[in-house]
């Protein structure tokens, strides 16, 4: 009956057991296992042991080896340490190092009968591999670098692999077919086995072979190589290194030395050249120094970067000989290096006027020199400098275009200074002149001078008076003017009032100024110091000091209308019989100073107030 039932349960089992006719059951549960697990807001360690609660369940009790999430009630900090570190986190980066041999039988030599061949196990305790390194030795004949590849080597017949504690000083291993013994390690590795209580025992001394004997007999008595084989391994590629020392220390360390020659011949000339002294090689180069115009072709080098022979003949020229030079033959040397002295360059005798500040201090050091310039003294060779002056401009476009031209092969264009422009683009100092010495016609025309501050370019323009037989309007178009008593360009300390200006060779005089253009010439009194009410009243006062009495009887001399005021032409009448020289401007400034009420006049109190220097009104 239970076969029955489970027949008819099962409607697969009624098919034959054949290929195509059987039938897989589906997996209940297809979650993957995991290693955490949480339930109820605790987390498990499934190889604790702890069952997971269900619901319902009674909470068994929490334990410091069942928590892994750390909330604010941890009693453990949340940086703490765990209490076993895995071995790949523990042993990171930390491998044992043994010095091993290995004896191998060499056949067909009559000299040896066996090699010693050295080696280094290296050993990684963070996964327990090893890898076999064999040191080159020089002329060995063998391939040798790394033996055998990192990964874990296994015991002979398959009983484990080799692990820290099979590598102990004097013992033999067996890999791979070859038996190494051990016979020493390095320090770190003696004091890792000393903290884990296995100390290894005292290092022993690996055999010599008679290949290491020999090849050490031969490094004793090797001699100075010939330089013909020197020259041809050169060829063939042979780095040859020498005084590497001496090469690291004075690498990039020159000696620099400023040379004449004079030239004995008839028509001889003087040649001057710069000699560089390697420190790191002790070599010589003498280059020539090129000037312009001396009609010659320029030769980089007179000598190239070689070691200089104080004795021209102790250096062999033979063919048979390349490279080879006598047994006596001596080079100059930093200490034969003096300023003064002649240096022999291949029968050509350089003499040394001076050196850069290096050379010198190098000199003051290290051999306690003073190295002393000898220049020459030929007052003859002093030539002045030719200056060309450009050409009188042509009237056409303006003259800074015209000097492009001269100044520069290719002609750039005029810089202009764009923050003055930006900053005074609205600003112009605006006056009224006429001719300085005007003919009869000409008495009654009048001008209007503009300054503009922007550019320093000057406008003029005439007024238009009825029946003066002259038409008004442009007088002369904004640009940039010269002053012909300076010869420079036009600026704006030049314009005050009385001043007198040569423009287009027509001379104005300055007569009077707008309102705007006064404030801004006291507000700049740096580039117009006519302007500076400060300077010319401590002139007047230290003039009239003591004498506050005698205002009134000055002031009724003055007064030749006898109206109790003075006006600006009385008041410039008074400075100048009082000898003060001041110009129209300054007079100008200082009325407007003390005419507080602005009716072109100074009264009797105002005039009392300058003269005391008191700002208080009544006094």
């Amino acid at each position: 009956t239970i076969y029955a039932s489970a027949m008819a349960s099962d409607p697969s089992s009624k098919l034959p057991y054949l290929p195509g006719y059987t039938f897989q059951k589906k997996k209940q549960n297809y979650g993957k296992t995991q290693y955490f697990e949480k339930n109820a807001g605790l987390s498990f360690v499934k190889h604790t042991g702890v069952r997971k609660p269900g619901q319902g369940a009674n909470i068994p009790r929490v334990t410091p080896d069942m928590v892994i999430d750390k909330d604010k009630k941890a009693t453990k900090p949340l940086n703490a340490q765990p209490e076993k570190l895995p071995a790949w986190v523990a042993y990171d980066r930390k491998v044992l190092r043994f010095y091993a041999y290995f004896k191998e039988t060499v056949d067909g030599s009559p000299l040896e009968n066996f090699r010693v061949r050295k080696c280094i196990f290296y050993y990684y305790l963070e996964d327990d591999s090893m890898h076999i390194a064999e040191p080159r030795q020089q002329n060995s004949g063998m391939p040798q670098g790394v033996f055998v590849k990192r990964h874990r080597v296994q015991k002979p017949k398959g009983t484990g692999f080799y692990s820290a504690a099979d590598l102990v000083i004097g013992s033999n291993l067996e890999i791979y077919g070859r038996v190494f013994r051990i016979y020493d390690c390095d320090d770190f590795t003696k004091q890792f086995y000393k903290d884990n209580g296995a100390e290894q025992p005292k290092c022993e001394h690996a055999p010599e072979d008679v290949f290491a004997q020999t090849n050490k007999n031969v490094m004793k008595t090797t001699k100075a190589p010939n330089p013909m084989k020197t020259f041809m391994e050169a060829q063939l590629g042979k780095t040859i290194e020498k005084n590497t020392k001496k090469f690291l220390e004075n690498d990039r360390k020159v000696l620099r030395f400023f040379c004449r020659w004079d030239d004995p011949s008839m028509y001889g000339e003087t040649m001057l050249y710069v000699l560089h002294y390697f420190l790191s090689d002790e070599t010589v180069e003498v280059l020539q120094i090129k000037e312009n115009n001396s009609g010659r072709d320029h030769f980089p080098a007179l000598l190239k970067r070689q070691k200089l022979p104080k004795n021209l003949f102790d250096v062999s020229p033979s063919i048979n000989k390349i490279g080879a030079v006598g047994e006596d033959a001596q080079f100059y040397e930093p200490q034969d290096l003096v300023c003064g002295e002649m240096v022999n360059v291949f029968n050509r005798e350089i003499k040394l006027c001076a050196c850069d500040k290096f050379t010198s201090d190098y000199y003051e050091k290290i051999y306690g020199v003073t190295q002393v310039p000898d220049l020459p003294i030929d007052e003859g060779a002093k030539t002045k400098k030719k200056i060309i002056k450009p050409p009188p401009h042509n009237g056409f476009g303006s003259e800074e275009d015209s000097l492009g031209s001269f100044l520069f092969l290719v002609p750039k264009v005029p810089k202009k200074d764009y923050k003055k422009f930006n900053d005074h683009s609205n600003t112009e100092l605006r006056y009224l002149a006429k001719f300085e010495n005007p003919s009869v016609q000409d008495m009654d025309r009048r001008f209007i001078i503009t300054f503009h501050l922007a550019d320093n370019k000057i406008s003029v323009y005439e007024k238009n008076e009825r029946n003066s037989g002259f038409l008004g309007g442009k007088f002369l178009e904004r640009s940039k003017l010269k002053n012909p008593s300076s010869n420079d360009w036009f600026q704006a300390s030049e314009f005050y009032l009385g001043a007198s200006l040569t423009i287009n060779k027509h001379k104005f005089k300055l007569m009077q100024a707008d309102e705007s253009t006064l404030k801004f010439m006291e507000g700049d009194t740096q580039l117009f110091p006519c302007a500076d009410i400060e300077r010319i009243q401590k002139q007047i006062q230290q003039m009239f000091e003591g004498k506050a009495v005698q205002i009134r009887k000055v002031f009724r001399r003055l007064d030749d209308d006898k109206n109790g005021r003075l006006s600006y032409a009385e008041f410039k009448k008074f400075l100048w019989e009082s000898g003060f020289k001041l110009n129209e401007h300054e007079i100008t400034t200082l009325a407007r100073r003390y005419d507080t009420d602005g009716n072109g006049e100074i009264n009797f109190v105002e005039f009392a107030r300058f003269v005391q220097g008191s700002d208080e009104r009544g006094e």
